[in-house]
């Protein structure tokens, strides 16, 4: 009697320690699905820059031909905020 009842405490361990490796297994899994799919999100989009850029470049443009000086300093800046912006993405990542 108190063999069987060993087997069957040793079965009921060996199911359990599987049943925890297999849930482990599936926590990494899912945590790394999680954060390839975090990573694919964060992938760098510098078009928007690049598009602000040349807005900046068509207001210096214009400041020049009307000759106001508060377009030259919006034109200004924001070149230069896109400009910083390109640099600091792909160094921050």
């Amino acid at each position: 009697m108190n063999n069987m009842l060993y087997r069957k405490v040793k079965e009921t361990e060996d199911k359990m320690k599987e049943k925890c490796y297999e849930l482990k297994d599936k926590i990494d899994q899912f945590i790394s699905h999680a954060k390839y799919k975090i990573h694919c999100k964060h992938k760098l989009d510098r078009a928007g820059n690049y598009i602000s850029i040349a807005i900046g470049l068509f207001i210096l443009t214009a400041s020049w031909l009307t000759a106001t000086q508060w377009l030259l300093w919006i034109g200004a800046a924001s070149i230069l905020s896109n400009a910083c912006l390109l640099i600091i993405k792909p160094v921050k990542n």
